[in-house]
């Protein structure tokens, strides 16, 4: 029995007549022209002429169109070049101002949405309206964007320097409604949030909370973020919910600090009273709306309030002690407000 012999230069001769047909056949198919030449071959004379003429129409067309856009874009070059465009200035409103707003805050947010440089800001300037827009989304007194509109108007032949342009923007601010204090180990930290628990800026802020005579959240969980970002933690959040119930209390402008006390979120409120602070124990307040076992609604709580203010028993005035506002009496009870001391009934 005889078996073929494969060596080396059998299979080099093999592949060398594979390339070589290979190479063969890529010549034949270059050679065969393409579809559309084919395409182009069998058309007659007339219908040749015919495409040849569309297809000189379209970049005829084609180039008249750039021409014009080039010339409009010179020609509004040349325009805005002249002194009544370029000398025209924008100036910024706010529309729809709140009442609480400084002439000091606004004037920050008008520095802070067009800032100052030389020359100014001018009326026709394409970029003008998105450079507002992004000043204002990173403006912490904005909480959302609503209108940006710009009056371009030319400036005056004889006082090339009027401010003629305007630029009004409507927005919904965001308006401090408590000072949030956090009682940390060496140090206390003091910062202005809206309702949302929004830090404010503080140079801002802090008159403006002076003149509303804004209640304090003493809180010792987490202290606050940088400025435009909002308070984490349940603490500042139970906190703001208690400022917004006694804001529409008829006694409520009279507490001055809220205490968040421990991490069941215990409720405590302070309220001017002579010579030292009246202590209330106002129990938790629960964010879902759940109420602890053995506590009262919160709408008695706040009657209770208003009670004690309608029919305040004087020798208490100048008692150590605290008014105790969960039960289902109105009870003042002499010692902490975390321990068990001696109730009083107030009122029979």
């Amino acid at each position: 029995m005889s078996y073929p012999i494969l060596n080396e230069d059998s299979n080099r001769f093999a592949m060398v007549r594979a390339a070589r047909k290979t190479r063969a056949q890529r010549r034949a198919k270059a050679s065969q022209p393409s579809r559309l030449t084919r395409w182009w071959r069998g058309r007659s004379g007339e219908h040749k002429r015919s495409t040849a003429r569309v297809a000189l129409a379209c970049v005829g067309v084609l180039v008249i169109a750039v021409a014009v856009v080039f010339g409009l874009i010179r020609l509004r070059g040349y325009v805005l070049d002249q002194p009544r465009y370029a000398n025209s200035r924008a100036t910024l409103v706010l529309a729809d101002r709140p009442s609480w707003m400084s002439d000091t805050l606004a004037e920050e947010i008008r520095r802070q949405l067009l800032p100052p440089r030389d020359g100014g800001h001018k009326t026709f300037d394409p970029t003008l309206v998105d450079r507002v827009r992004q000043a204002a989304g990173r403006c912490p007194w904005i909480a959302e964007l609503d209108e940006i509109r710009v009056d371009r108007v030319p400036a005056r032949e004889g006082d090339l320097s009027r401010r003629a342009g305007r630029v009004t923007l409507r927005a919904r601010w965001r308006r401090p409604v408590a000072v949030g204090v956090w009682v940390g180990p060496l140090e206390n930290r003091v910062a202005c949030v809206d309702a949302e628990g929004v830090v404010l800026p503080a140079r801002e802020a802090m008159p403006i909370a002076r003149v509303m005579r804004l209640p304090y959240i003493d809180t010792n969980a987490v202290p606050p973020p940088g400025r435009g970002q909002q308070w984490p933690g349940p603490q500042i959040a139970t906190g703001l919910a208690m400022a917004e119930l006694l804001r529409g209390h008829p006694d409520g402008r009279r507490f001055t600090r809220i205490g968040v006390e421990g991490d069941d979120l215990l409720v405590t409120l302070k309220a001017a009273a002579g010579r030292q602070a009246r202590r209330f124990c106002f129990g938790h307040l629960p964010l879902d709306g759940t109420l602890p076992v053995g506590e009262v609604s919160i709408a008695r709580r706040l009657a209770y309030i208003e009670q004690w203010y309608k029919h305040q028993d004087h020798r208490y005035l100048e008692s150590d002690g605290y008014v105790e506002l969960r039960g289902k009496e109105l009870t003042f009870q002499r010692g902490d407000v975390m321990a068990v001391g001696l109730r009083e009934r107030i009122f029979r």
